[in-house]
């Protein structure tokens, strides 16, 4: 009995020291802290956790993996840091550990697993939420030209930890390397390749199609696209009549013209793609009438240019300055103030500034009396007309002149004005009136003047339409401005071809 009473106790002694060991064999060697943390979709964010000993002393050199829990099945993806690349982050002194993600998608709650890679006892669970910005801006900088340089100025102003803004840079250089730049949460930029591409054809609608399909996955409330580079309205510069419109690429020696601009945008909202609310076209000239009118439908409000811009362009410190309630009027507004405050404090003396913001959908409303009052100028065209609005061109603002040619691009409101006061016809009156009332609606804000050492000229609802100071700018540009929608659609050019007698030219 003794014996077996001496066996019984052996066997549990034996258990249990066997069961003790093995306790002490799998006690993790660290504890792992973290928090529940909260970051913004679009921003490269950073997610840590601090390893200590059973002492609660931080331990440096410890690898640690990451892994968020899949909303499919509950399995687990490990993480990657998108500014190293490596799945692994080693803790510092302060035995943190940090990890660089970049979320497309918003989370209310994002189940973390963290574990040091050579004891993965060591782990622990924790929450993430990634909530959408406000805004988030597709910036395509087209500086593969003459104005790299102002572009590394306006990445430098872009920065920002505004947690209402996120923000992509599809840049385009010279000779800095072409790259997709993103804001961490600190408002630092960080560059990669564009799905490994080393060069960017900035000039190829193709090409900022796919720059849109790749950032629509990146949520937001709201969505702004910003064309940054050279701008020239509708009209070609170059001797072989392509029509330039915006995005030169000096290497591919191509640019968006405004008719492919717009396929690019119809095609982007034919399909199941976050709209675009504000289009900002940071570029000379683009503020005319006739392109607005290409791309009316496309987007609810635009920025942009009558005048040709400094090189300088727009002061992207309003990136900073957007609040959580912030529409498209209030951001197009920001933008307006901070150029005009940037411009305030240089010396632009004998330059002209403008930056308007267009509500598009009030443009039909001015573009249908633009129609009807180029028919009726049209009808009643003779010496007497013509002469009067000979008499008075000059005293117009003038946004673009051909140096060989002539003026051709001008400011509507002021033309509409004259014709009003000096055309005695009752139908002219009328018509003028009502473009002048639609156009009150249709330019919500704007800041444009024309200033020289001695004259200064404020002008208000500032956007250009094409009127020739002659036959031979008209005959000149004539198959640029075929190109365009907007003479296919309105009678204005019946208007331009009584006007300068040019016979029938224009489509």
């Amino acid at each position: 009995m003794k014996k077996k009473v001496l066996s019984i106790i052996t066997i549990l002694m034996f258990l249990f020291l066997f069961l003790g060991c093995t306790n002490i064999f799998n006690e993790s060697a660290y504890k792992i802290l973290a928090d529940n943390e909260e970051h913004t979709t679009g921003r490269i964010s950073y997610i840590d956790v601090k390893v200590v000993d059973k002492n609660n002393n931080p331990v440096s050199g410890v690898r640690v993996r990451f892994l968020k829990k899949t909303s499919v099945d509950a399995s687990e993806e490990e993480l990657y840091d998108v500014i190293s690349g490596q799945y692994e982050v080693t803790t510092n002194e302060e035995g943190v550990a940090k990890i660089a993600l970049l979320m497309e998608k918003s989370y209310d709650s994002l189940d973390i697993h963290a574990y040091v890679v050579d004891d993965p006892l060591s782990e622990v669970n924790f929450k993430v939420t990634y909530k959408e910005p406000k805004w988030f801006f597709i910036v395509w900088m087209s500086a593969d030209n003459d104005l790299e340089y102002y572009g590394l100025g306006d990445l430098n102003e872009m920065k920002n930890n505004n947690e209402n803004v996120s923000v992509i840079v599809f840049f385009d250089g010279k000779d800095e390397k072409d790259k997709i730049l993103f804001l961490d949460e600190n408002g630092n930029l960080y560059q990669s390749l564009w799905q490994g591409r080393e060069e960017i054809n900035s000039g190829d609608p193709n090409e900022l199609f796919e720059a849109l399909i790749y950032s629509s996955k990146f949520e937001s409330k709201r969505r702004s696209l910003i064309i940054w580079n050279h701008g020239n309205a509708w009209v070609s510069d170059s001797q072989s009549y392509v029509s330039k419109g915006i995005s030169y690429d000096e290497t591919s020696g191509e640019d968006i013209a405004v008719v492919e601009l717009k396929e690019v945008l119809e095609k982007y909202n034919g399909k199941d793609y976050p709209k675009i609310d504000l289009l900002g076209m940071d570029a000379c000239l683009m503020g005319s009438f006739e392109v607005l009118y290409d791309l009316k439908d496309l987007t609810d409000y635009v920025v942009a240019s009558s005048f040709p811009e400094p090189g300088e362009g727009w002061n992207y410190q309003f990136f900073g300055e957007i609040a959580q309630d912030d529409e498209a009027q209030e951001v197009g507004k920001k933008i307006i103030d901070t150029f005009k405050e940037y411009y305030s404090k240089t010396d632009q003396k004998n330059n002209e500034l403008s930056l308007a913001l267009y509500d598009m959908s009030k443009l039909s409303d001015g573009s249908n009396y633009i129609s009807l009052l180029g028919e009726r100028l049209s009808n009643i065209m003779d010496d007497s007309v013509r002469n009067s609005i000979k008499s008075f061109y000059n005293s117009i603002t003038q946004y673009y002149r051909d140096n060989k040619l002539g003026n051709l691009l001008v400011d509507l409101n002021e033309f509409i004005d004259f014709i009003k006061n000096n055309i005695n016809d009752p139908n002219v009156k009328f018509l003028s009136e009502e473009i002048q009332n639609s156009l009150k609606s249709f330019i919500l804000y704007w800041y444009s003047e024309w200033h020289s050492e001695e004259n200064q000229k404020l002008i208000d609802y500032p956007v250009s339409i094409f009127i020739p100071e002659n036959l031979e700018t008209l005959e000149y540009y004539a198959e640029d401005y075929n190109t365009l929608e907007f003479t296919l659609e309105n009678k204005w050019d019946e208007f331009l071809e009584s006007f300068l007698e040019s016979g029938d030219i224009l489509k």
